[in-house]
């Protein structure tokens, strides 16, 4: 997205480990803002392991990790969001437990 001109953000939670130190890293090296970024104590970060088919077909491997505790707390509300802001995604919807169970459907259809 920061390539093709717009300001991304992430909104997360990673561990307070070597996989959470790259990720944020990485993405501030690719002008994504980071700045909402979580780090949970005693939470590694999430990791997926996505192979591919010969004919195209995924098979996704993942351990949970941080990401699947991230909460209402951990979620900007809509007022704070830049006006600017156009989109949001949610991947990885059904790894959230903390926040479905705690406002997630009102945070959506106020968005």
């Amino acid at each position: 997205m920061a390539q093709l001109g717009a300001e991304p953000a992430l909104v997360c939670c990673v561990g307070q480990d070597m996989n959470g130190k790259i990720l944020r890293s990485t993405l501030k090296e690719m002008q994504v803002d980071v700045s909402l970024m979580k780090e949970k104590v005693g939470c590694a970060t999430g990791t997926a392991m996505v192979l591919v088919t010969e004919d195209g077909e995924r098979r996704t491997f993942s351990v949970k990790g941080a990401h699947s505790t991230l909460s209402k707390e951990d979620v900007p509300s809509l007022e704070c969001l830049s006006k600017e802001c156009q989109a949001i995604s949610l991947a990885s919807l059904f790894s959230m437990p903390e926040w479905e169970a705690d406002g997630l459907l009102e945070y959506l259809k106020e968005a």
